[in-house]
This record gives C-alpha cells, sequence and structure tokens, in this order.
C-alpha cells in the first residue's frame, strides 16, 4: 500500500467488501480502494511571517526609530534622517520578499503604507513619529490576514 502521508493528495478511500467461503462459513473481508484518479488537492497553511521574524522586525524597526529621534534632538537629523529612513525601508523591502510578500498583489494597500511611512519619516520633526514602526506592525497585520484569508478558503483565494 502507497505511504500517503508524504503526498500532498489525500485520496478518497472507498470500502469494498468480499464474502469468501472457508470450511463453509463465510468470511466478510473488508479492503480499502484507492482510486488515484479521485484525489482532492489540499494546499498547505500559509504563514509566511513566523512569530520570532515578527518580533525582530518591530524591535530593529523601533531601533531605527529611536535612532531618528536622538539624531533630531542632536540637531544633525534634519540633515540626514532621511537616509536612515531609506536604508530602513530597503531592509524591511527585501526581508519582507524574502518571506514571499509581494508589494503590489491585491490592491495598493501595502505600497501605501510605506510610502505614508516614507514620507512620515523624510519630514523633520515629523519623523519624531514612529512611522517605521508604524508601518511594520500594519504590514505584518496586512500579511497575516491575507494567510487568515488564504488558510479559510483552503488556497481558493490567490494572495
Amino acid at each position: 500500500m502507497k505511504n500517503w502521508s508524504k503526498d500532498k493528495t489525500t485520496p478518497f478511500k472507498k470500502l469494498v467488501f468480499s464474502l469468501k467461503e472457508s470450511r463453509g462459513f463465510f468470511n466478510v473481508e473488508a479492503y480499502e480502494e484507492l482510486s488515484a484518479d479521485k484525489s482532492v488537492h489540499i494546499p498547505p497553511e500559509r504563514h509566511r511571517i513566523g512569530g520570532f521574524q515578527k518580533v525582530t522586525m518591530v524591535a530593529l524597526a523601533l531601533m531605527f526609530d529611536g535612532l531618528q529621534v536622538v539624531m533630531t534632538f542632536l540637531l544633525i537629523g534634519f540633515l540626514i534622517n532621511w537616509m536612515f529612513a531609506l536604508v530602513a525601508w530597503l531592509i524591511f523591502f527585501i526581508w519582507f520578499r524574502l518571506n514571499g510578500v509581494r508589494f503590489l498583489d491585491k490592491g495598493a494597500k501595502k505600497i501605501v503604507t510605506v510610502l505614508i511611512s516614507e514620507l512620515f519619516e523624510s519630514l523633520p520633526l515629523l519623523n519624531t513619529v514612529p512611522a517605521i514602526t508604524i508601518g511594520v506592525i500594519t504590514l505584518l497585520v496586512l500579511v497575516n490576514s491575507e494567510d487568515d484569508a488564504y488558510n479559510k478558503s483552503r488556497g481558493k483565494v490567490s494572495i
């Protein structure tokens, strides 16, 4: 019998009964008939970003925001904070892409979140608002909601 636990398909099982005569008695034997043509593909659950990565992303975003606040109060933040914001979003963009998150699929929510956050971080005195952290948390919530919708629909919602 084939080991179906390693396959991504789950076959329908059909019980087949047979009567056999043995020494005057009838024995009922049951066996499973596996039909390969009637298989159902059940995709694995999708969790693109794990819990540890979420915590690490938020901690790194807080670090970038804290660095910008310190630089603003030292009065050199007006000149270099836009560079910190640009480097931070490049790092997060690559990190999200490595986890399979696309920014232009299914509407523009994710790319608009990044652009608004970058705008806040590039303007003097507004960069004291933790916009990178708020943007990363918003993106993590959006990705988690997309994964939940995918898992509830058993892969019918393509994201």
